[in-house]
């Protein structure tokens, strides 16, 4: 199902075409949207998430979105290019954010909260589940995201244990995040996605973990993670309203392409600056 250039697959559900060979597509604007209680999942392949982006390319204006307690992931991006800013992931059952089929858009200011099974009723897993494709892990293009400015707040769960899990050859440009209640932060898996972590075309800079993190392949390592200066394992890291906060020290991302915002902490919502208030639940 991995989107090339110009050809076209077909959606989870209802069998939608998507793809095409227009970066630049505009699908319109989506801001200021909360979705309740949505998703579901008719099988193992067929699974409605709360926002879901099938090949969207990068003219489309997607800003200030909430999925809250959606019955699969929260948001998921096959393939395209569009760019976000201002989401929110609040106690989806599956993953808070999800990416395959190369996704290579551009992301800034995400939060991810998932509370305890006793005080939701049902478990949640990964924070960020992140993929090139399952079939064929190099296939082109490859997801590569650049992310910056995230708070993923995991519900301390010992079921579902990991953070961010980077797989299947996927590959990321990850700055200014903060990772908590999650016993494995970070995780890394397969033989393309940890090259990519010590060729420099991924990137992981400037992130907090508030537990420990693994790698499966054996080529990144975990003395390679904190050799940069800007990264740590087993902070301390302190919020309120399970996302609001921020640790000083930051990439400016906006030296990195114009979409970003300057910042110069790791973390999503700063106080005094609750961008969430008011529209989200």
């Amino acid at each position: 199902m991995h989107v090339k250039a110009g050809a076209q697959s077909k959606s989870e559900i209802g069998d939608t075409l998507y793809g095409g060979n227009d970066p630049a597509d505009n699908s319109g604007i989506l801001s200021y949207i909360r979705l309740e209680y949505t998703g579901y999942a008719f099988s193992e392949e067929r699974e409605a998430n709360g926002f879901t982006f099938y090949g969207v390319g990068n003219g489309t204006v997607v800003d200030h979105l909430q999925s809250y307690k959606g019955s699969d992931d929260g948001f998921e991006w096959f393939g395209g290019t569009v760019n976000v800013k201002y989401l929110v992931a609040t106690d989806n059952s599956d993953d808070s954010f999800d990416w395959t089929e190369g996704w290579c858009g551009m992301g800034q200011f995400l939060v991810a909260v998932q509370r305890p099974s006793a005080t939701i009723g049902y478990e949640c897993d990964c924070l960020i589940e992140a993929d090139n494709n399952s079939k064929d892990f190099a296939a082109k293009p490859v997801s590569s995201p650049i992310l910056a400015n995230l708070t993923l707040n995991g519900s301390g769960s010992t079921l579902n244990k990991r953070g961010i899990r980077l797989r299947a050859g996927t590959k990321v440009r990850l700055y200014n995040t903060l990772v908590i209640g999650k016993p494995n932060c970070l995780t890394t898996e397969t033989v393309e996605t940890e090259t990519s972590l010590t060729d420099g075309t991924s990137v992981l800079d400037h992130i907090y973990l508030a537990g420990n993190m693994s790698t499966a392949a054996g080529i990144y390592t975990v003395d390679m993670f904190t050799a940069n200066s800007n990264n740590g394992l087993l902070k301390n890291i302190t919020l309120t309203s399970d996302y609001i906060g921020t640790v000083a020290g930051g990439k400016d991302m906006s030296l990195v392409n114009s979409f970003f915002v300057k910042t110069d902490y790791k973390g999503a919502v700063a106080q005094g600056n609750d961008w969430t208030a008011g529209w989200c639940k």
